[in-house]
């Protein structure tokens, strides 16, 4: 038996075969349950306290385990969600090194398919390089679009953020191809808020991003009530329609948050975020 192991190692030492990394590799399916059962909280505060403790152990973790695609992964979930749902809105400049760290775990997931990692090197090309993922690739791929985005969105004032624009619509527009309903309907979340930052004469407008926030409402059944948050913010605002807005805003706040088990936490978030929208309505109109 011990001859075994040690012939395993020595045949996985390009993995850098160790007991520790065997372990990790295993708990990674329970790493996604706790993942998952922490969007099932009502204590916002709580996950503002705990989560960066967790993204401590996932980086700990991705360390033993460099090349653990779904520990990568998760890492760069729990970095774009602690961002986006704690920092972004009091301190941009720290949320988007948050949002850059986790889009650098992610992209490191991607890089763990062969043919993803040789297309980029060769080609220097996203879209290219995206093109030959499957689905199996969507979580890392939506994770380093969507983490992306998050810095694109608080980088607007860098010249050379707009230089990263096509390569996070490629990502997304291939995530939308092979499963537009992951996460909750995330790429045509990502959609929504791109056009509706974009005149129509450039491609975008209130239509195309009205007609991305419906197919969320659809897929989700409206109880993704931080996409109705972002439909009041930066739709509603968009076309200047006050009512529109002071509805979608108190439907937000009137709907239980565990609509939605799965959601609770997320829309516990979107609470929050109306909260801050209302206040902030003088401003947007």
């Amino acid at each position: 038996m011990r001859k075994s192991i040690s012939l395993i190692c020595l045949l996985g030492i390009f993995y850098s075969c160790s007991p520790t990394r065997f372990v990790v590799n295993r708990m990674v399916p329970t790493f996604n349950e706790v993942m998952q059962a922490a969007y099932e909280m009502n204590d916002p505060l709580i996950m503002k306290e705990g989560l960066p403790s967790n993204i401590i152990l996932l980086e700990g973790l991705s360390h033993i385990s460099p090349h653990n695609s779904q520990l990568l992964t998760l890492t760069a979930q729990a970095y774009c969600s602690y961002a986006l749902g704690f920092i972004e809105d009091t301190n941009p400049e720290r949320a988007k090194k948050l949002y850059m760290r986790g889009r650098n775990y992610a992209i490191r997931a991607l890089k763990e398919n062969k043919k993803f990692r040789k297309t980029l090197e060769k080609e220097k090309d996203w879209r290219k390089a995206v093109a030959v993922l499957d689905e199996d690739d969507v979580p890392a791929l939506f994770w380093t679009g969507n983490c992306w985005a998050g810095w694109l969105n608080l980088s607007k004032k860098d010249p050379k953020a707009l230089f990263d624009i096509p390569n996070v619509l490629a990502i997304m527009e291939r995530v939308k191809k092979l499963n537009d309903k992951y996460f909750y309907g995330g790429p045509h979340l990502f959609f929504a808020l791109y056009y509706a930052g974009l005149p129509a004469l450039m491609g975008g407008g209130p239509q195309k991003a009205k007609e991305e926030f419906e197919k969320v409402f659809e897929i989700t059944k409206g109880k993704f009530l931080l996409a109705k948050a972002f439909y009041a913010r930066f739709y509603a605002a968009l076309i200047k329609d006050e009512a529109l807005f002071d509805k979608t805003i108190e439907e937000v706040l009137s709907t239980p948050s565990d609509i939605d088990p799965e959601l609770t936490l997320m829309n516990e978030i979107a609470k929050m975020k109306a909260r801050l929208y209302k206040q902030q309505k003088r401003d947007l109109f």
